[in-house]
């Protein structure tokens, strides 16, 4: 079948809409310095840093009480909408458990779980366009794009059918993404803890292979 008639048979299942009608969009909420807490029950704050990099001795923590649509955990769809356009504005799935959510990031709370993977990608294939209008606002570096902009955006929302289809043929391609990604973030917490203590000889090779061996 041509591309042509693909498409076809795609806009006969579906209809346009705008872009910010496919999920809902919680911005994430501004923190001041008096909101930061060395508590070891303190949440991490997910700035565009953790997302890209994992927590880190950088992230910052609080005991802030929120209301529950800025927490957020493994899974969930951010897309940021400020930042460095070739860099920052994108669409991420986020794995390094709870956190509270900072400014700058929506959270994609779905309005059909149905349509998961066909909405992060939909937004993923967006991207460009995202980075174009924030880099048409950049200053000193930075650009950003809102939910006015969203709503002048066009997309396909398909029909339940399609959906679907299109879950048939990405949901192991996207489980197993986000498996590995799962996976690398438990690796990297038991690297983390074994690593000091080989080097101190805490611990001898044949344990930490054991260890290893267990986890994965």
């Amino acid at each position: 079948m041509s591309s042509a008639r693909r498409w076809a048979g795609f806009r006969r299942g579906g209809e346009h809409k705008h872009c910010i009608d496919i999920a809902n969009f919680v911005n994430g909420v501004a923190f001041k310095s008096e909101h930061f807490s060395d508590d070891p029950e303190a949440l991490p704050v997910v700035k565009i840093a953790e997302i890209k990099n994992g927590l880190t001795g950088q992230t910052k923590y609080t005991k802030r009480e929120m209301d529950e649509k800025y927490l957020i955990d493994n899974g969930e769809i951010l897309l940021s909408w400020s930042g460095n356009p070739d860099t920052s504005i994108d669409t991420f799935i986020w794995t390094k458990g709870l956190g509270l959510l900072n400014q700058h990031i929506f959270r994609v709370i779905l309005k059909d779980e149905s349509e998961r993977y066909f909405v992060y990608y939909q937004l993923k294939v967006l991207r460009s366009t995202f980075a174009e209008i924030a880099r048409d606002k950049q200053t000193t570096g930075l650009g950003h794009f809102t939910l006015s902009d969203m709503k002048r955006m066009h997309v396909l929302l398909l029909s339940k059918a399609l959906i679907r289809h299109f879950n048939i043929q990405v949901s192991a391609i996207f489980e197993r993404w986000y498996g590995n990604l799962i996976n690398s973030q438990s690796l990297s917490r038991l690297r983390d803890t074994l690593l000091p203590k080989l080097l101190s000889g805490q611990l001898r090779i044949p344990e930490a292979e054991k260890l290893v061996t267990e986890a994965t």
